[in-house]
């Protein structure tokens, strides 16, 4: 059994406008490989980089895409299917192959009717779409899935705040090591 050490940077983040305290903990293998770990209210997210173009973890972090660094850490959607805009669009869609007369008055109304789909949650709504695709499928095609509505994650979007804290909070770090550094 191998037996290392490495050094772990500890950040704690507080204060923070509309967030819990955050804390992150830094490890810096080498120039270029390194593991981030962010802990802000019993939740956890961590990832390890191999490679990120001779910089620290704390470079190469803050100088990333939000929503790169989102995917990186978590499997969370951005967005989620939204039943109730779907609902509407596939009225609207109904209307408008009714009106071009590519159905006629009763399939129309069989249609719409059937169409019921808003009151339902996020897991009865994927199930009734799967259970009604011939019905989809006569209003959008074939590939109606492609037609369901995205609305905002509200995990996602939690998540997201927090990386930004996150990175803000490493480049406070940064240039106060930095000034610390040159005052030496």
């Amino acid at each position: 059994m191998k037996i290392e050490q490495s050094n772990v940077t500890k950040l704690y983040l507080s204060e923070i406008p509309r967030l819990d305290p955050i804390g992150v903990f830094i490890e810096d293998y080498s120039k270029s490989q390194g593991k981030i770990t962010i802990e802000c209210f019993g939740e956890s997210w961590s990832h390890y980089w191999g490679a990120m173009g001779g910089r620290t973890l704390a470079e190469f972090f803050t100088s990333c895409n939000t929503s790169y660094l989102a995917g990186k850490l978590s499997d969370i959607k951005s967005g989620l299917d939204d039943y109730e805009a779907f609902e509407l669009k596939a009225k609207k869609e109904i209307l408008k192959l009714r009106r071009a007369d590519e159905i006629d008055l009763d399939k129309a109304r069989y249609l719409y009717d059937e169409v019921d789909i808003s009151s339902l949650d996020d897991d009865d709504g994927e199930w009734w779409c799967k259970e009604n695709c011939d019905i989809l499928s006569e209003i959008f095609g074939e590939e109606w899935w492609y037609s369901i509505p995205q609305k905002e994650n509200p995990d996602y979007t939690y998540l997201c705040r927090i990386i930004e804290s996150v990175q803000d909070g490493l480049k406070q770090f940064t240039k106060s090591k930095k000034i610390d550094e040159v005052a030496l």
